[in-house]
């Protein structure tokens, strides 16, 4: 008789996942200028062939939504991915990433999506990781964003 070892289901440390964000969001916010606004464009350069634009695709009073996405790259595979900046509760997470949306806080094996026990967890230390890497060796600067105004358009630089 063969005996199939369950694994223990993967219970997420809330706690950990907490303090994550908080750093997460702690350094997001220094990537953004002061004032923002939605639209407005920041790319963070990290060497001549890696390049990350940052846009502002929401604002609302208690969330901000900023789109991360490489630049420059002939890579198979570009970074893409969505943040939420949780204002009120100082928080930031990835809520999107490579076109996947909604991560669960833990996942049971096997999963149509292929996705890792801890798949929430591992995509928010990413943006740990990525948020470190813009500040060690990142420089960033604000693009230009078009304006349409009566039919016509001009560039604002912000």
């Amino acid at each position: 008789m063969q005996f199939q070892q369950r694994r223990k289901k993967y219970v997420p440390d809330l706690r950990e996942m907490q303090s994550l964000a908080e750093r997460n969001y702690a350094a997001a916010i220094g990537l953004l200028p002061a004032q923002y606004e939605v639209g407005q464009t920041r790319q963070v350069s990290i060497h001549d062939s890696l390049t990350f634009e940052l846009k502002v695709l929401t604002d609302a009073p208690y969330t901000t939504d900023i789109q991360v996405e490489q630049q420059q790259s002939r890579a198979l595979l570009q970074t893409r991915f969505v943040m939420r900046l949780y204002h009120d509760m100082q928080l930031a997470e990835i809520i999107s990433s490579q076109g996947l949306e909604r991560f669960a806080a833990s996942y049971e094996q096997p999963n149509p999506h292929m996705h890792q026990r801890d798949e929430r967890r591992q995509i928010n230390h990413f943006l740990a990781d990525w948020l470190k890497l813009c500040f060690q060796r990142g420089r960033w600067h604000d693009v230009s964003i078009a304006t349409h105004h009566s039919g016509l358009q001009f560039q604002v630089k912000r």
